[in-house]
């Protein structure tokens, strides 16, 4: 089944909502599931001085993108191939205090955070190098 305009919502450790054109529709979406987001060192710096973080999105779009472990490779080589180094946030979704909400884009369902990342749902790290053609490579 096609989902159409779904917006899910994270209602708890384990459910999930999901509402297209008002009406409840199914979707499978493990929500234990840890999701990622990717930064630059010098704004996970900032974050961390601050006690929170808020990419530039939240305040252009309302929400902190993110990938899930599927879609981290793309999400790297579409946004940041040729970055020298970035940041690879690994985030538990239980222990976020704002609203995730998983919505369509490129005809996947992306996890959204809709306000700052509080630092203690972020549980890793991990810094990334490109390839010398500017390419990533990384597991997730």
């Amino acid at each position: 089944m096609r989902l159409l305009s779904p917006r899910l919502r994270y209602l708890g450790c384990r459910s999930v909502q999901c509402v297209s054109a008002g009406q409840p529709i199914h979707a499978t979406i493990e929500m234990s599931e840890t999701i990622y987001h990717i930064t630059l060192p010098e704004r996970w710096q900032e974050a961390r001085a601050a006690g929170e973080y808020a990419a530039d999105s939240l305040r252009t779009e309302g929400f902190i993108h993110c990938s899930t472990a599927a879609q981290v490779m793309r999400s790297l080589n579409r946004f940041y191939r040729g970055v020298p180094g970035v940041l690879l946030l690994a985030i538990d979704p239980a222990l976020l205090r704002s609203e995730l909400k998983y919505e369509p884009a490129h005809d996947e369902l992306f996890p959204h955070i809709y306000g700052r990342l509080n630092l203690d749902a972020v549980t890793g790290v991990e810094p990334l190098k490109p390839d010398a053609d500017g390419t990533y490579h990384y597991p997730v």
